[in-house]
């Protein structure tokens, strides 16, 4: 093979990996895709994926994921503190990680159980294991608890 047709065949492999790395991940989801993920978080009791929480300081919360869309029990949730003092801590007498109380009757899901201290805003992420599925992520406002 030529010089030139090496040349040809080198830039071709390049598009495609720029393709298929970038422009791939932006591809739009079909409206069956979206309705299925909100109907396996409605399922599971989750919140809407997006929402903002308004919740008081002190507050203790459920927090319900689809197994098959979040698989890894473990590392599903990601808390970051984007505003104030506000942490989130797992609550161990609520059951086990990901097992919580609340979920049974939902085999289909995993159940957290955890408590807001402070004021401020944190951000819950969870990154989907499902291509085409969008990753999760809720806010919560935390106020102060009136009764303090």
């Amino acid at each position: 093979m030529d010089a030139h047709k090496k040349r040809l065949v080198l830039i071709l492999f390049v598009i495609l990996v720029v393709i298929f790395v970038i422009v791939r991940p932006y591809e739009h989801k079909s409206p069956e895709t979206d309705a299925a993920y909100a109907s396996k978080l409605s399922g599971c009791g989750a919140f809407p994926n997006g929402s903002e929480q308004k919740i008081t300081d002190t507050s203790r919360v459920f927090i319900d994921l689809p197994k098959d869309i979040f698989p890894d029990k473990e590392h599903n949730l990601q808390f970051k503190t984007v505003q104030g003092s506000t942490t989130a801590d797992w609550i161990s007498n609520g059951g086990p990680y990901g097992e919580a109380m609340q979920s049974n009757g939902r085999p289909n899901c995993w159940s957290y159980y955890y408590e807001f201290d402070g004021q401020g805003e944190i951000d819950l992420s969870v990154k989907t294991a499902v291509t085409g599925m969008p990753d999760y992520s809720v806010r919560f406002s935390v106020t102060k608890n009136p009764t303090d």
